[in-house]
C-alpha cells in the first residue's frame, strides 16, 4: 500500500510544483484530439460529396471502406496523442516542459507503437467480451432468469476493465522509455506482475476520473488536474518497479541465449 500513496503524494507534489506544465499537456491533448476529428470529419465530407456526385451509395462497399479507412486513421493519431500526453507527464514530473511543437512531434514519430499496443488491447477485449455478449443474445436470452442481462453486461464491462488495465502499463512503458511493442508489453507485465493489486487500485482511480470527464464543468477539474495528477502517479509506480535497467537485462539475456 506505501508504493500507491507514495506515488501519489509524489505526483501531487510535482503538480503543484509546475501547474502550468501539466495544464499546458492536457491543453495540448483535448486541442490535438479536436484537431483530428475535424480533419476526419472533414475527409469524410469530402468523400461523401464526391460520392454523390459519382451516385454511390453511402451503404455501399466502397463507401464503407473509406469510412473504415477513417475510423482506423483516427485510432491511430488518437492513440498517438495519448502517449504523447502520457510522456509529456514524465516531461514535467522530470521537471521539463514541453512546447506544443514537441507534442506533436512526439505522436507523429511514436503513433505507430500506440496504435499496435491499442489494437492488441481492442483485439483481446473482443476476444473475451463479444463470446459473453454473443452467447447471451442468441442463448442465454430465452431463459427466464431475473436480472440475467444485468449480469451479462456487468461480466462484459469487468473482463473489458481487466484487459485495458493490462494493456495502460504498456503505453506507460512505451512513452517513457522509448520502447518497442514487444519490450512495452513486456514491461507492462512486469507492473502487473509486481504491483497487481496498487496498480489496479490506481486504476480504478482513473477509471473513475475516466468517467467523471464526462460531466460539464466538472471534466474541466478532472482535465487539467485530476487527470495529470493520476498519469504522472501512473508513470511513478511504473518506473519505480520496472527500472529500464530491467527491461535492457531482458533483452540482453534473450539475445545471448539466441
Amino acid at each position: 500500500m506505501i508504493w500507491l500513496f507514495d506515488s501519489l503524494k509524489k505526483s501531487f507534489s510535482s503538480y503543484t510544483s509546475n501547474p502550468v506544465g501539466f495544464a499546458l499537456n492536457s491543453l495540448f491533448l483535448v486541442f490535438y484530439q479536436v484537431l483530428v476529428l475535424l480533419a476526419i470529419a472533414g475527409l469524410w465530407f469530402v468523400v461523401f460529396f464526391i460520392a454523390s456526385i459519382l451516385q454511390i451509395g453511402v451503404d455501399s462497399i466502397p463507401f464503407l471502406a473509406i469510412d473504415a479507412l477513417l475510423i482506423v486513421m483516427f485510432v491511430y493519431f488518437s492513440a498517438g496523442i495519448k502517449g504523447s500526453y502520457v510522456w509529456a507527464c514524465n516531461e514535467s514530473v522530470e521537471g521539463r516542459r514541453v512546447s506544443m511543437l514537441e507534442f506533436f512531434r512526439y505522436f507523429m514519430r511514436k503513433s505507430g507503437v500506440f496504435f499496435f499496443i491499442t489494437l492488441l488491447k481492442y483485439f483481446f477485449t473482443a476476444l473475451f467480451v463479444a463470446p459473453v455478449i454473443l452467447a447471451y443474445l442468441y442463448v442465454l436470452v430465452d431463459y427466464d432468469v431475473p436480472y440475467l442481462d444485468v449480469l451479462v453486461y456487468l461480466t462484459a464491462a469487468l473482463l473489458a476493465f481487466l484487459i485495458h488495465f493490462m494493456f495502460y502499463p504498456a503505453i506507460i512503458s512505451a512513452a517513457v522509455y522509448d520502447t518497442s511493442i514487444s519490450r512495452s508489453i513486456r514491461g507492462g507485465f512486469q507492473l502487473v506482475r509486481k504491483r497487481n493489486i496498487l496498480a489496479l487500485m490506481l486504476y480504478v482511480v482513473y477509471a473513475i476520473t475516466w468517467i467523471l470527464n464526462f460531466i460539464p464543468l466538472i471534466q474541466l477539474f478532472t482535465l487539467f488536474v485530476t487527470y495529470p495528477i493520476i498519469y504522472s502517479a501512473m508513470i511513478l509506480m511504473f518506473k519505480d518497479a520496472v527500472p529500464k535497467e530491467m527491461l535492457e537485462r531482458k533483452v540482453q539475456k534473450e539475445v545471448k541465449k539466441k
